[in-house]
């Protein structure tokens, strides 16, 4: 772009109104609540879910027996303007209200309805001065956090529609999870517990060997241990295992010595049983710890 060096012409249209296209087979009456519907185009409030408030009619358009966009409607998109409803007190300063239909405003969002702005005067219980928000989607601040109603535990989720829906999501020791489309509230299963305090718990031989990384994968496993007690006679002890092979690699120590110490010299493994050479007859009073490790592959 090149700055300007001489005097230019702007085109600007008046700050609070906007021309726009009407929706089709229908009538915008001369101060009539309008909104855009979800094709974008200008219809009487109501109803309806993606639409948002526009402004306030200037003029009439009568597109009854058009299709939408032929006709073009001046709207209002700020102000504060004189609007008619029920209930309203003095208390009411401040507060939102909503287009129930095209003459009509409400306290309450029953549903897909259009925020229209905040009441600025009381007048009666049916007439109050309110500052339009305009043709405006995004609220801003116009919306206060206090003035969302939701049920406790539960949270503002996007639907199907693009609408925001209330999902709860109180459910004991539940947690939240996407699914590919949208979020639910469900328990946690199989090998993992968790509680509403958050301790997570893995089942008891939940986790195997062929679950563990490759990095970590021991080349042998512990596939048996225990305590023997010496039988003594000679230097010669067996301890009866079975389930043992020739190839498992023992190892065997003293865990408690009798009352004559000895030393475990040698031990190896063979069909259901490890033989264990002592120094010396062992007597039967030392008690001997084993531990068998067997190949992973």
């Amino acid at each position: 772009m090149t700055a300007l060096a001489a005097n230019k012409e702007i085109i600007e249209k008046q700050g609070n109104v906007v021309n726009v296209p009407v929706v089709a087979s229908d009538i915008i009456y001369k101060g009539a609540l309008c909104k855009y519907n979800a094709a974008g185009y200008l219809a009487p409030c109501a109803t309806e879910s993606g639409a948002f408030f526009a402004g306030i009619a200037e003029g009439e358009a009568d597109n009854s027996s058009g299709s939408a966009g032929d006709k073009y409607v001046n709207v209002k998109t700020n102000g504060v303007f004189l609007l008619t409803g029920s209930s309203f007190a003095q208390s009411d300063l401040g507060t939102l209200v909503y287009a129930s239909d095209d003459a009509t405003i409400t306290k309450t969002d029953s549903g897909n309805l259009q925020p229209v702005g905040r009441i600025v005067r009381y007048v009666s219980s049916t007439q109050v001065w309110v500052s339009i928000l305009g043709s405006n989607s995004d609220l801003g601040s116009a919306v206060e956090v206090s003035e969302v109603t939701l049920a406790e535990g539960n949270v503002l989720l996007g639907n199907a529609s693009g609408v925001g829906s209330a999902l709860d999501a109180s459910g004991d020791a539940k947690i939240l999870i996407g699914n590919g489309t949208t979020i639910t509230s469900v328990a946690v299963s199989g090998d993992v517990t968790i509680s509403n305090a958050g301790a997570v718990t893995i089942a008891a031989g939940a986790v195997e060997l062929s679950m563990l990384a490759s990095a970590i994968s021991p080349s042998h496993v512990v596939k048996y241990a225990g305590t023997f007690t010496t039988v003594g006679g000679d230097a010669a002890e067996t301890i009866s295992v079975a389930g043992v092979v020739a190839t498992d690699i023992v190892q065997v120590m003293i865990k408690t010595e009798g009352a004559s110490p000895v030393t475990c010299d040698a031990a190896a493994a063979a069909t259901d049983q490890i033989d264990v050479t002592m120094s010396a007859d062992p007597s039967n009073d030392h008690v001997l710890q084993y531990v068998v490790f067997r190949a992973t592959s």
